[in-house]
């Protein structure tokens, strides 16, 4: 069964997303690198998420190294987690992902798994979360003898 949304949607804007973004589409910006793209998958209902490594791109849509770089602007992935100074780009790609997944609560549990793919377009200072979820089927039969 394929359940697909071809509508994309923009959630509210969150204080802290808005300014991880832009810190984290600056120094990507600064590295000229036009595309991050992380993927993602979780093993069923355990509520797990495993991130692969990220790849960039840069304007030339050429795969290039993912920069060593430190964002020295305060962040900070929750509400009530101090602020952070030096924080390498990885980190902060990857947090922010997480985030992103968290702000809806039936993301990656509550189902047979799930997958998908987080896009940081550079150019258009967006990110693109395309995520897919398992569904487990079964057949029932009964037979009486």
């Amino acid at each position: 069964m394929t359940i697909a949304s071809t509508a994309p949607s923009a959630e509210p804007s969150n204080p802290m997303i808005e300014v991880l973004k832009r810190a984290i589409f600056d120094a990507l910006a600064t590295a000229h690198i036009a595309e991050v793209q992380v993927e993602y998958d979780t093993d069923g209902d355990d509520g797990k998420l495993e991130a692969h490594p990220f790849s960039c791109t840069d304007e030339n849509n050429a795969a290039v190294a993912c920069p060593e770089i430190t964002i020295q602007e305060p962040l900070s992935f929750a509400e009530n987690e101090a602020h952070r100074s030096g924080m390498k780009l990885a980190e902060a790609i990857f947090g922010l992902v997480y985030l992103l997944l968290d702000q809806d609560q039936c993301t990656w549990t509550g189902e047979d798994g799930s997958f998908g793919t987080v896009r940081f377009l550079v150019p258009r200072r967006t990110i693109e979360l395309t995520h897919n979820r398992h569904f487990g089927r079964y057949e029932t039969s009964m037979r009486l003898y």
